[in-house]
C-alpha cells in the first residue's frame, strides 16, 4: 500500500520507526526531517565524550543521512526544522537552516517524535556564555572548547540525576573541582533517600561537594562569575552545567490542537496514536502507561522510545500491535559504582497511595570466598496483597545491571515477588552464588508475606523505641562498639539463647545486625520462645545509610606529608604494614586494624584496604575515638582503602575532640575493700568539685555492686559455684592487706565506724544520690554468671564501646586495680 510517512525528529525514535516502516514495506515513501545536523546518535554517551572517556564524536553518529539512502531508502533531511503542522490539509511547514528557505511538505500519516530539551529557567544571568546544557553533539563540543580554551578550575553541576552526576564525575576526572547543587533533599529523584545516600557517599569520597536543599536564584556574571542559592548563599565557580531535566519539545503539537498532559507531553493510546488518526507519537515527547500503577507517566529513556516506534511502525503497516508501557527501568554508572532502579520508587507507590511491603539486603555480589566480591545494597517493593513486584533498587560495584534486569523481567512476567526464590539462575562462584541475591529478595518477600519474619524499617526505629521496644543487636561485640543504634543492647547471636532470661518478656522486641540475616535468625529463636519480635530489615548498614547523611566519610585527597616529627616529639616513620581485609564482613576489617596498630610504633603508618560498605564510616568514627590519625581515605572499584597513622593521647593533629576537663571516669577492677571505697571517696570527691564522674566496674570489682539479697536467678551448675566463691555485695568485701582471716577487715569496719566513715554501702547509696552513673560490664557478667536482676538498683550495664565512650569524654580517667 503507498503511503507518504513523515517522520518529525530522527534520533533514536525517528530513526529506529524510519527503519522498521521500510522493513515492513518498499513502498512506503518515509522522509524524516532533523532540525540538527546528525541523526541516530548516542546522546546517553555525551557525557562521556567531555570526559575524553569516548575520544571522538563520530563514534556516538551510529548512522547518517547518505547510510539511511543507501541501507534503506528513506529520505533524511537535517537542518531542517519543522515549524508547524496543519492537520486539516495534512501538511507541515518546514525551514531550511542552511538556506533559511521554508517549504510544505504533505503527509498520509504523520509521526512526532521531537524528543525533549533541556530546561534552562528564566533566570537572571542565564545567558551567560559560561552556562551549558548537555543534549547533542555540538553542546558536548561546546563544553569541550571550554575546557581547552578556558582552562576552568571549579564547575557547579545544577541538578543531581543522571546527567548532573555523569558531569560530575567526567569533569572531576579532567581535573576540575565539582559541586552539585540540587534542590531536594538528594541525588537520583528515581531512587528513594536512603539508596540514594549511598551514592552520595561515593560521590563524596571521590571528592565531590554538595549543596542539598536549595535551588539557583540567579548568577552573577560581576568581577568574578558565581551561582546565588536561595537564601543568598554565592558560590563561586568558572563554569555551570544545567542538568535540572528536560521538557518535552512539544510546540508543534500544542498549536496543532493535539491533546497534552499538563506538562506538555503529548498524550498517545497503546498503539502509539495521538488524539489525531493520522499521527503518531513517540519518545520522550509523550506520556505513556505506567502498568504497575494503571496510571501514565513520562520516562525520557532510550529503549522504551526504540520499543515505541517499532511499535508505531506495525501499526501503520496495518498489524494489530500495543505498547505495553514503561516500567523505567534504568542503570547508571558513576565513578566505580553502579546504581540501577526499575518500576516504581516508595516514593511513587505512596502518593499513589498503593498498599506495599518493602525489604532490604546487603550481600556480595558473588560469594565472598572467590576473590573479588563487592557488595550490593538492594531494595526489593511487592504488593501486599498479592506479592506482584512493584519495584527495585540496587547499587553496588558488580553484577547490578544482571540483577536490576531479572527484576525488571519479573515485573513483565508478573513474577511475584516471593517466586523470586524459585528463578534457576546461572552460578559459579566468579559469577554468584548458589543462592543468588535475587533469590535472597525472594526468600526475605516470602517470609513477610506469610507472616515467618515480621520485619520493622529504619524509618520506624525511633518510633517504636520511643514507645518501649527493646532493641536487640545480636552483632559481635567488636561490631557493636564500631558503631550501633543508640539505645540498643548487645547480645551476640550465639549467646543469645544463654541469655533469654535477661530479655523483658513484657517488651516488644527489635533485633538487627549488620545486613538482617542475623537478626532474622534471632528472631526466629526468640518468637519461638514466645517473645513479641521483629527483624530490621537491611540491618545496620542500612540503617546508618539511610540515618547518616551530613557526617558521611569524605574522601582526604591528598595524602598528609611525612614530616620528621609529630608535635609531641615521637619520630615519625614511613608505612610499615599494608592490610588486606578485603571480602571480611564487620568486624573483620575493624579487627584486623585492632591488631596492626597494636604491632606498630606511635608515629608508624598502616594501608588497610576492605570491601565492607560500612567501613568507611566506621574507621573515620574508630580513628576520631582512639586518637590514631586517619592519613588517606579512598575508594576504588568498591575497595576502601585507609592509610593510619598512630598517635597518642592529646595529640592535636590526631582528629580527636579536646578532652573536656569536668569528667572523670573510674575503671574498679579490684573486689578488695580498701580500693573499691578509694574509687568512691574520689568520685564522691570529684562530684563535689563539680565533675560528672562515671564508674566502670569489671571483673572483681562487680561484686560491689551485687546485692545482699537478690532473687533467685537460674544459672548453670558452673555459675553456680562460682557465684557462691565470689563476695556477696559491698558488706562482704575484705581488705587487700592485713585481712588475717576476717579479723582485720572487721577491726577497719569497726575503726570507720568509730571515726564516723561511711561504710562501703552508704558511699555506693550516696554515689548514686550524687548521679554518679554505675556501670557494670556486660561481658564481666556474662562470663561470671551475674544477672542484671542481681545488681544493685540504678546500675546501668554497659560494653566496652559505653566504657570508651565515657574515657573520650573525660578528662581524667583512673584505674583501680
Amino acid at each position: 500500500m503507498k503511503k507518504r510517512i513523515l517522520i518529525v525528529g530522527g534520533v533514536a525514535g525517528g530513526a529506529t520507526c524510519a527503519a522498521r516502516l521500510r522493513r515492513l514495506s518498499e513502498e512506503f515513501e518515509i522522509i524524516v526531517f532533523e532540525k540538527g545536523e546528525y541523526i541516530s546518535f548516542a546522546n546517553c554517551g555525551l557525557p562521556y565524550l567531555v570526559g575524553g572517556v569516548i575520544d571522538e564524536s563520530k563514534k556516538l553518529v551510529l548512522q547518517t543521512p547518505e547510510f539511511f539512502k543507501a541501507r534503506f531508502n528513506v529520505d533524511v533531511r537535517i537542518k531542517n526544522e519543522v515549524l508547524s503542522l496543519d492537520r486539516t490539509a495534512k501538511t507541515i511547514l518546514i525551514k531550511n537552516l542552511e538556506s533559511a528557505k521554508t517549504y510544505k511538505e504533505e503527509y498520509d500519516v504523520l509521526v512526532l517524535s521531537p524528543g525533549a530539551k533541556p530546561i534552562r529557567p528564566a533566570l537572571d544571568g542565564i545567558n551567560d556564555q559560561r552556562i551549558f546544557t548537555l543534549r547533542t553533539i555540538p553542546d558536548a563540543r561546546a563544553i569541550q572548547k571550554y575546557l581547552e580554551t578556558a582552562e576552568p578550575k571549579h564547575a557547579l553541576i545544577i541538578g543531581a540525576g543522571f546527567i548532573g552526576l555523569e558531569m560530575a564525575e567526567n569533569l572531576h576526572n579532567k581535573g576540575l573541582k565539582v559541586t552539585v547543587i540540587e534542590k531536594l533533599e538528594q541525588v537520583m529523584p528515581p531512587f528513594d533517600p536512603e539508596m540514594a545516600n549511598a551514592i552520595t557517599r561515593h560521590l563524596k569520597m571521590k571528592g565531590i561537594s554538595f549543596k542539598f536543599g536549595k535551588g539557583v536564584e540567579s548568577f552573577d556574571a560581576g568581577k568574578s562569575f558565581a551561582a546565588v542559592l536561595e537564601g543568598g548563599e554565592r558560590i563561586n565557580c568558572d563554569m555551570v552545567v544545567l542538568a535540572i531535566g528536560v521538557s518535552p519539545d512539544t510546540t508543534i503539537a500544542k498549536d496543532a490542537g493535539l491533546l497534552l498532559n499538563t506538562t506538555g507531553a503529548i498524550i498517545v493510546d497503546s498503539k502509539m496514536m495521538t488524539s489525531d488518526e493520522n499521527i503518531f507519537a513517540i519518545g520522550d515527547a509523550v506520556t505513556v502507561e505506567n502498568p504497575i500503577l494503571g496510571d501514565n507517566w513520562q520516562v525520557a529513556l532510550a529503549g522504551p522510545a526504540s520499543r515505541q516506534a517499532r511499535i508505531a511502525a506495525d501499526v501503520i503497516s496495518g498489524m494489530d500491535k500495543r505498547y505495553n508501557g514503561t516500567i523505567g527501568t534504568s542503570i547508571v554508572k558513576i565513578f566505580d559504582i553502579t546504581a540501577a532502579s526499575t518500576g516504581c520508587s516508595e516514593k511513587l507507590l505512596k502518593r499513589a497511595g498503593r498498599n506495599y511491603k518493602k525489604v532490604y539486603t546487603n550481600v556480595p555480589n558473588h560469594v565472598s570466598y572467590y576473590p573479588g566480591a563487592r557488595p550490593m545494597s538492594m531494595k526489593l517493593l511487592f504488593d501486599a496483597d498479592n506479592g506482584a513486584v512493584l519495584g527495585a533498587q540496587i547499587v553496588g560495584v558488580y553484577g547490578v545491571d544482571r540483577r536490576i534486569d531479572v527484576i525488571a523481567t519479573a515485573i513483565a512476567g508478573k513474577i511475584p515477588a516471593d517466586k523470586l526464590k524459585n528463578l534457576e539462575l546461572a552460578y559459579a562462584p566468579p559469577y554468584g552464588a548458589a543462592k543468588d541475591p535475587v533469590n535472597m529478595l525472594g526468600f526475605m518477600a516470602e517470609n513477610t508475606l506469610n507472616g515467618m519474619s515480621k520485619t520493622v524499617h529504619f524509618d520506624e526505629v525511633a518510633g517504636l523505641a520511643k514507645k518501649g521496644a527493646i532493641i536487640i543487636d545480636v552483632r559481635t561485640a567488636e561490631e557493636y562498639m564500631a558503631g550501633r543504634i543508640d539505645g540498643s543492647i548487645n547480645i551476640d547471636l550465639n549467646e543469645l539463647r544463654g541469655r533469654i532470661s535477661e530479655i523483658p518478656r513484657d517488651k516488644p522486641l527489635i533485633t538487627y545486625c549488620q545486613i538482617g540475616f542475623r537478626g532474622y535468625l534471632a528472631e526466629r529463636i526468640l518468637r519461638q520462645k514466645g517473645f513479641d519480635v521483629s527483624n530490621l530489615s537491611g540491618g545496620y548498614l542500612t540503617y546508618i545509610q539511610a540515618m547518616r547523611t551530613d557526617d558521611m566519610p569524605v574522601t582526604i585527597e591528598e595524602e598528609l606529608p611525612i614530616s620528621d616529627t609529630m608535635p609531641n616529639g615521637f619520630a615519625l616513620r614511613n608505612t610499615v604494614k599494608e592490610i588486606d581485609a578485603c571480602g571480611l564482613s564487620c568486624p573483620g576489617p575493624i579487627k584486623k586494624t585492632f591488631e596492626a596498630m597494636d604491632e606498630i610504633a606511635v608515629g608508624e603508618r598502616i594501608t588497610i584496604k576492605a570491601t565492607d560498605p560500612g567501613f568507611a564510616s566506621d574507621i573515620t568514627s574508630w580513628c576520631k575515638m582512639s586518637g590514631n590519625r586517619l592519613i588517606k581515605l579512598a575508594s576504588d572499584e568498591g575497595i576502601f582503602s585507609a592509610t593510619i597513622e598512630r598517635g597518642t593521647v592529646g595529640d592535636a593533629t590526631n582528629g580527636r575532640e579536646n578532652m573536656t576537663k569536668d569528667r572523670l571516669t573510674l575503671v574498679v577492677f579490684s573486689e578488695k575493700l580498701d580500693k573499691v571505697m578509694a574509687a568512691f571517696i574520689i568520685a564522691t570527691g570529684a562530684v563535689a568539685s563539680g565533675k560528672k564522674v562515671s564508674m566502670f566496674f569489671t571483673f572483681w570489682g562487680l561484686n560491689a555492686l551485687r546485692k545482699k539479697d537478690s532473687p533467685k536467678v537460674k544459672k548453670t551448675l558452673l555459675h553456680s559455684i562460682f557465684a557462691k566463691m565470689m563476695p556477696k555485695g559491698a558488706d562482704k568485701l575484705k581488705l587487700s592487706n592485713l585481712d588475717m582471716a576476717g579479723i582485720g577487715t572487721s577491726l577497719m569496719k569497726r575503726i570507720m565506724r568509730e571515726k564516723r566513715v561511711e561504710s562501703l554501702s552508704e558511699l555506693i547509696e550516696s554515689a548514686k544520690k550524687s548521679k554518679i552513673k554505675l556501670i557494670a560490664c556486660q561481658m564481666t557478667m556474662d562470663v561470671m554468671g551475674i544477672a542484671q536482676e542481681e545488681l544493685l538498683d540504678g546500675v546501668e550495664v554497659g560494653g566496652v564501646a559505653k566504657f570508651l565512650e565515657d574515657c573520650d569524654n573525660s578528662g581524667t580517667s583512673l584505674f583501680v586495680s
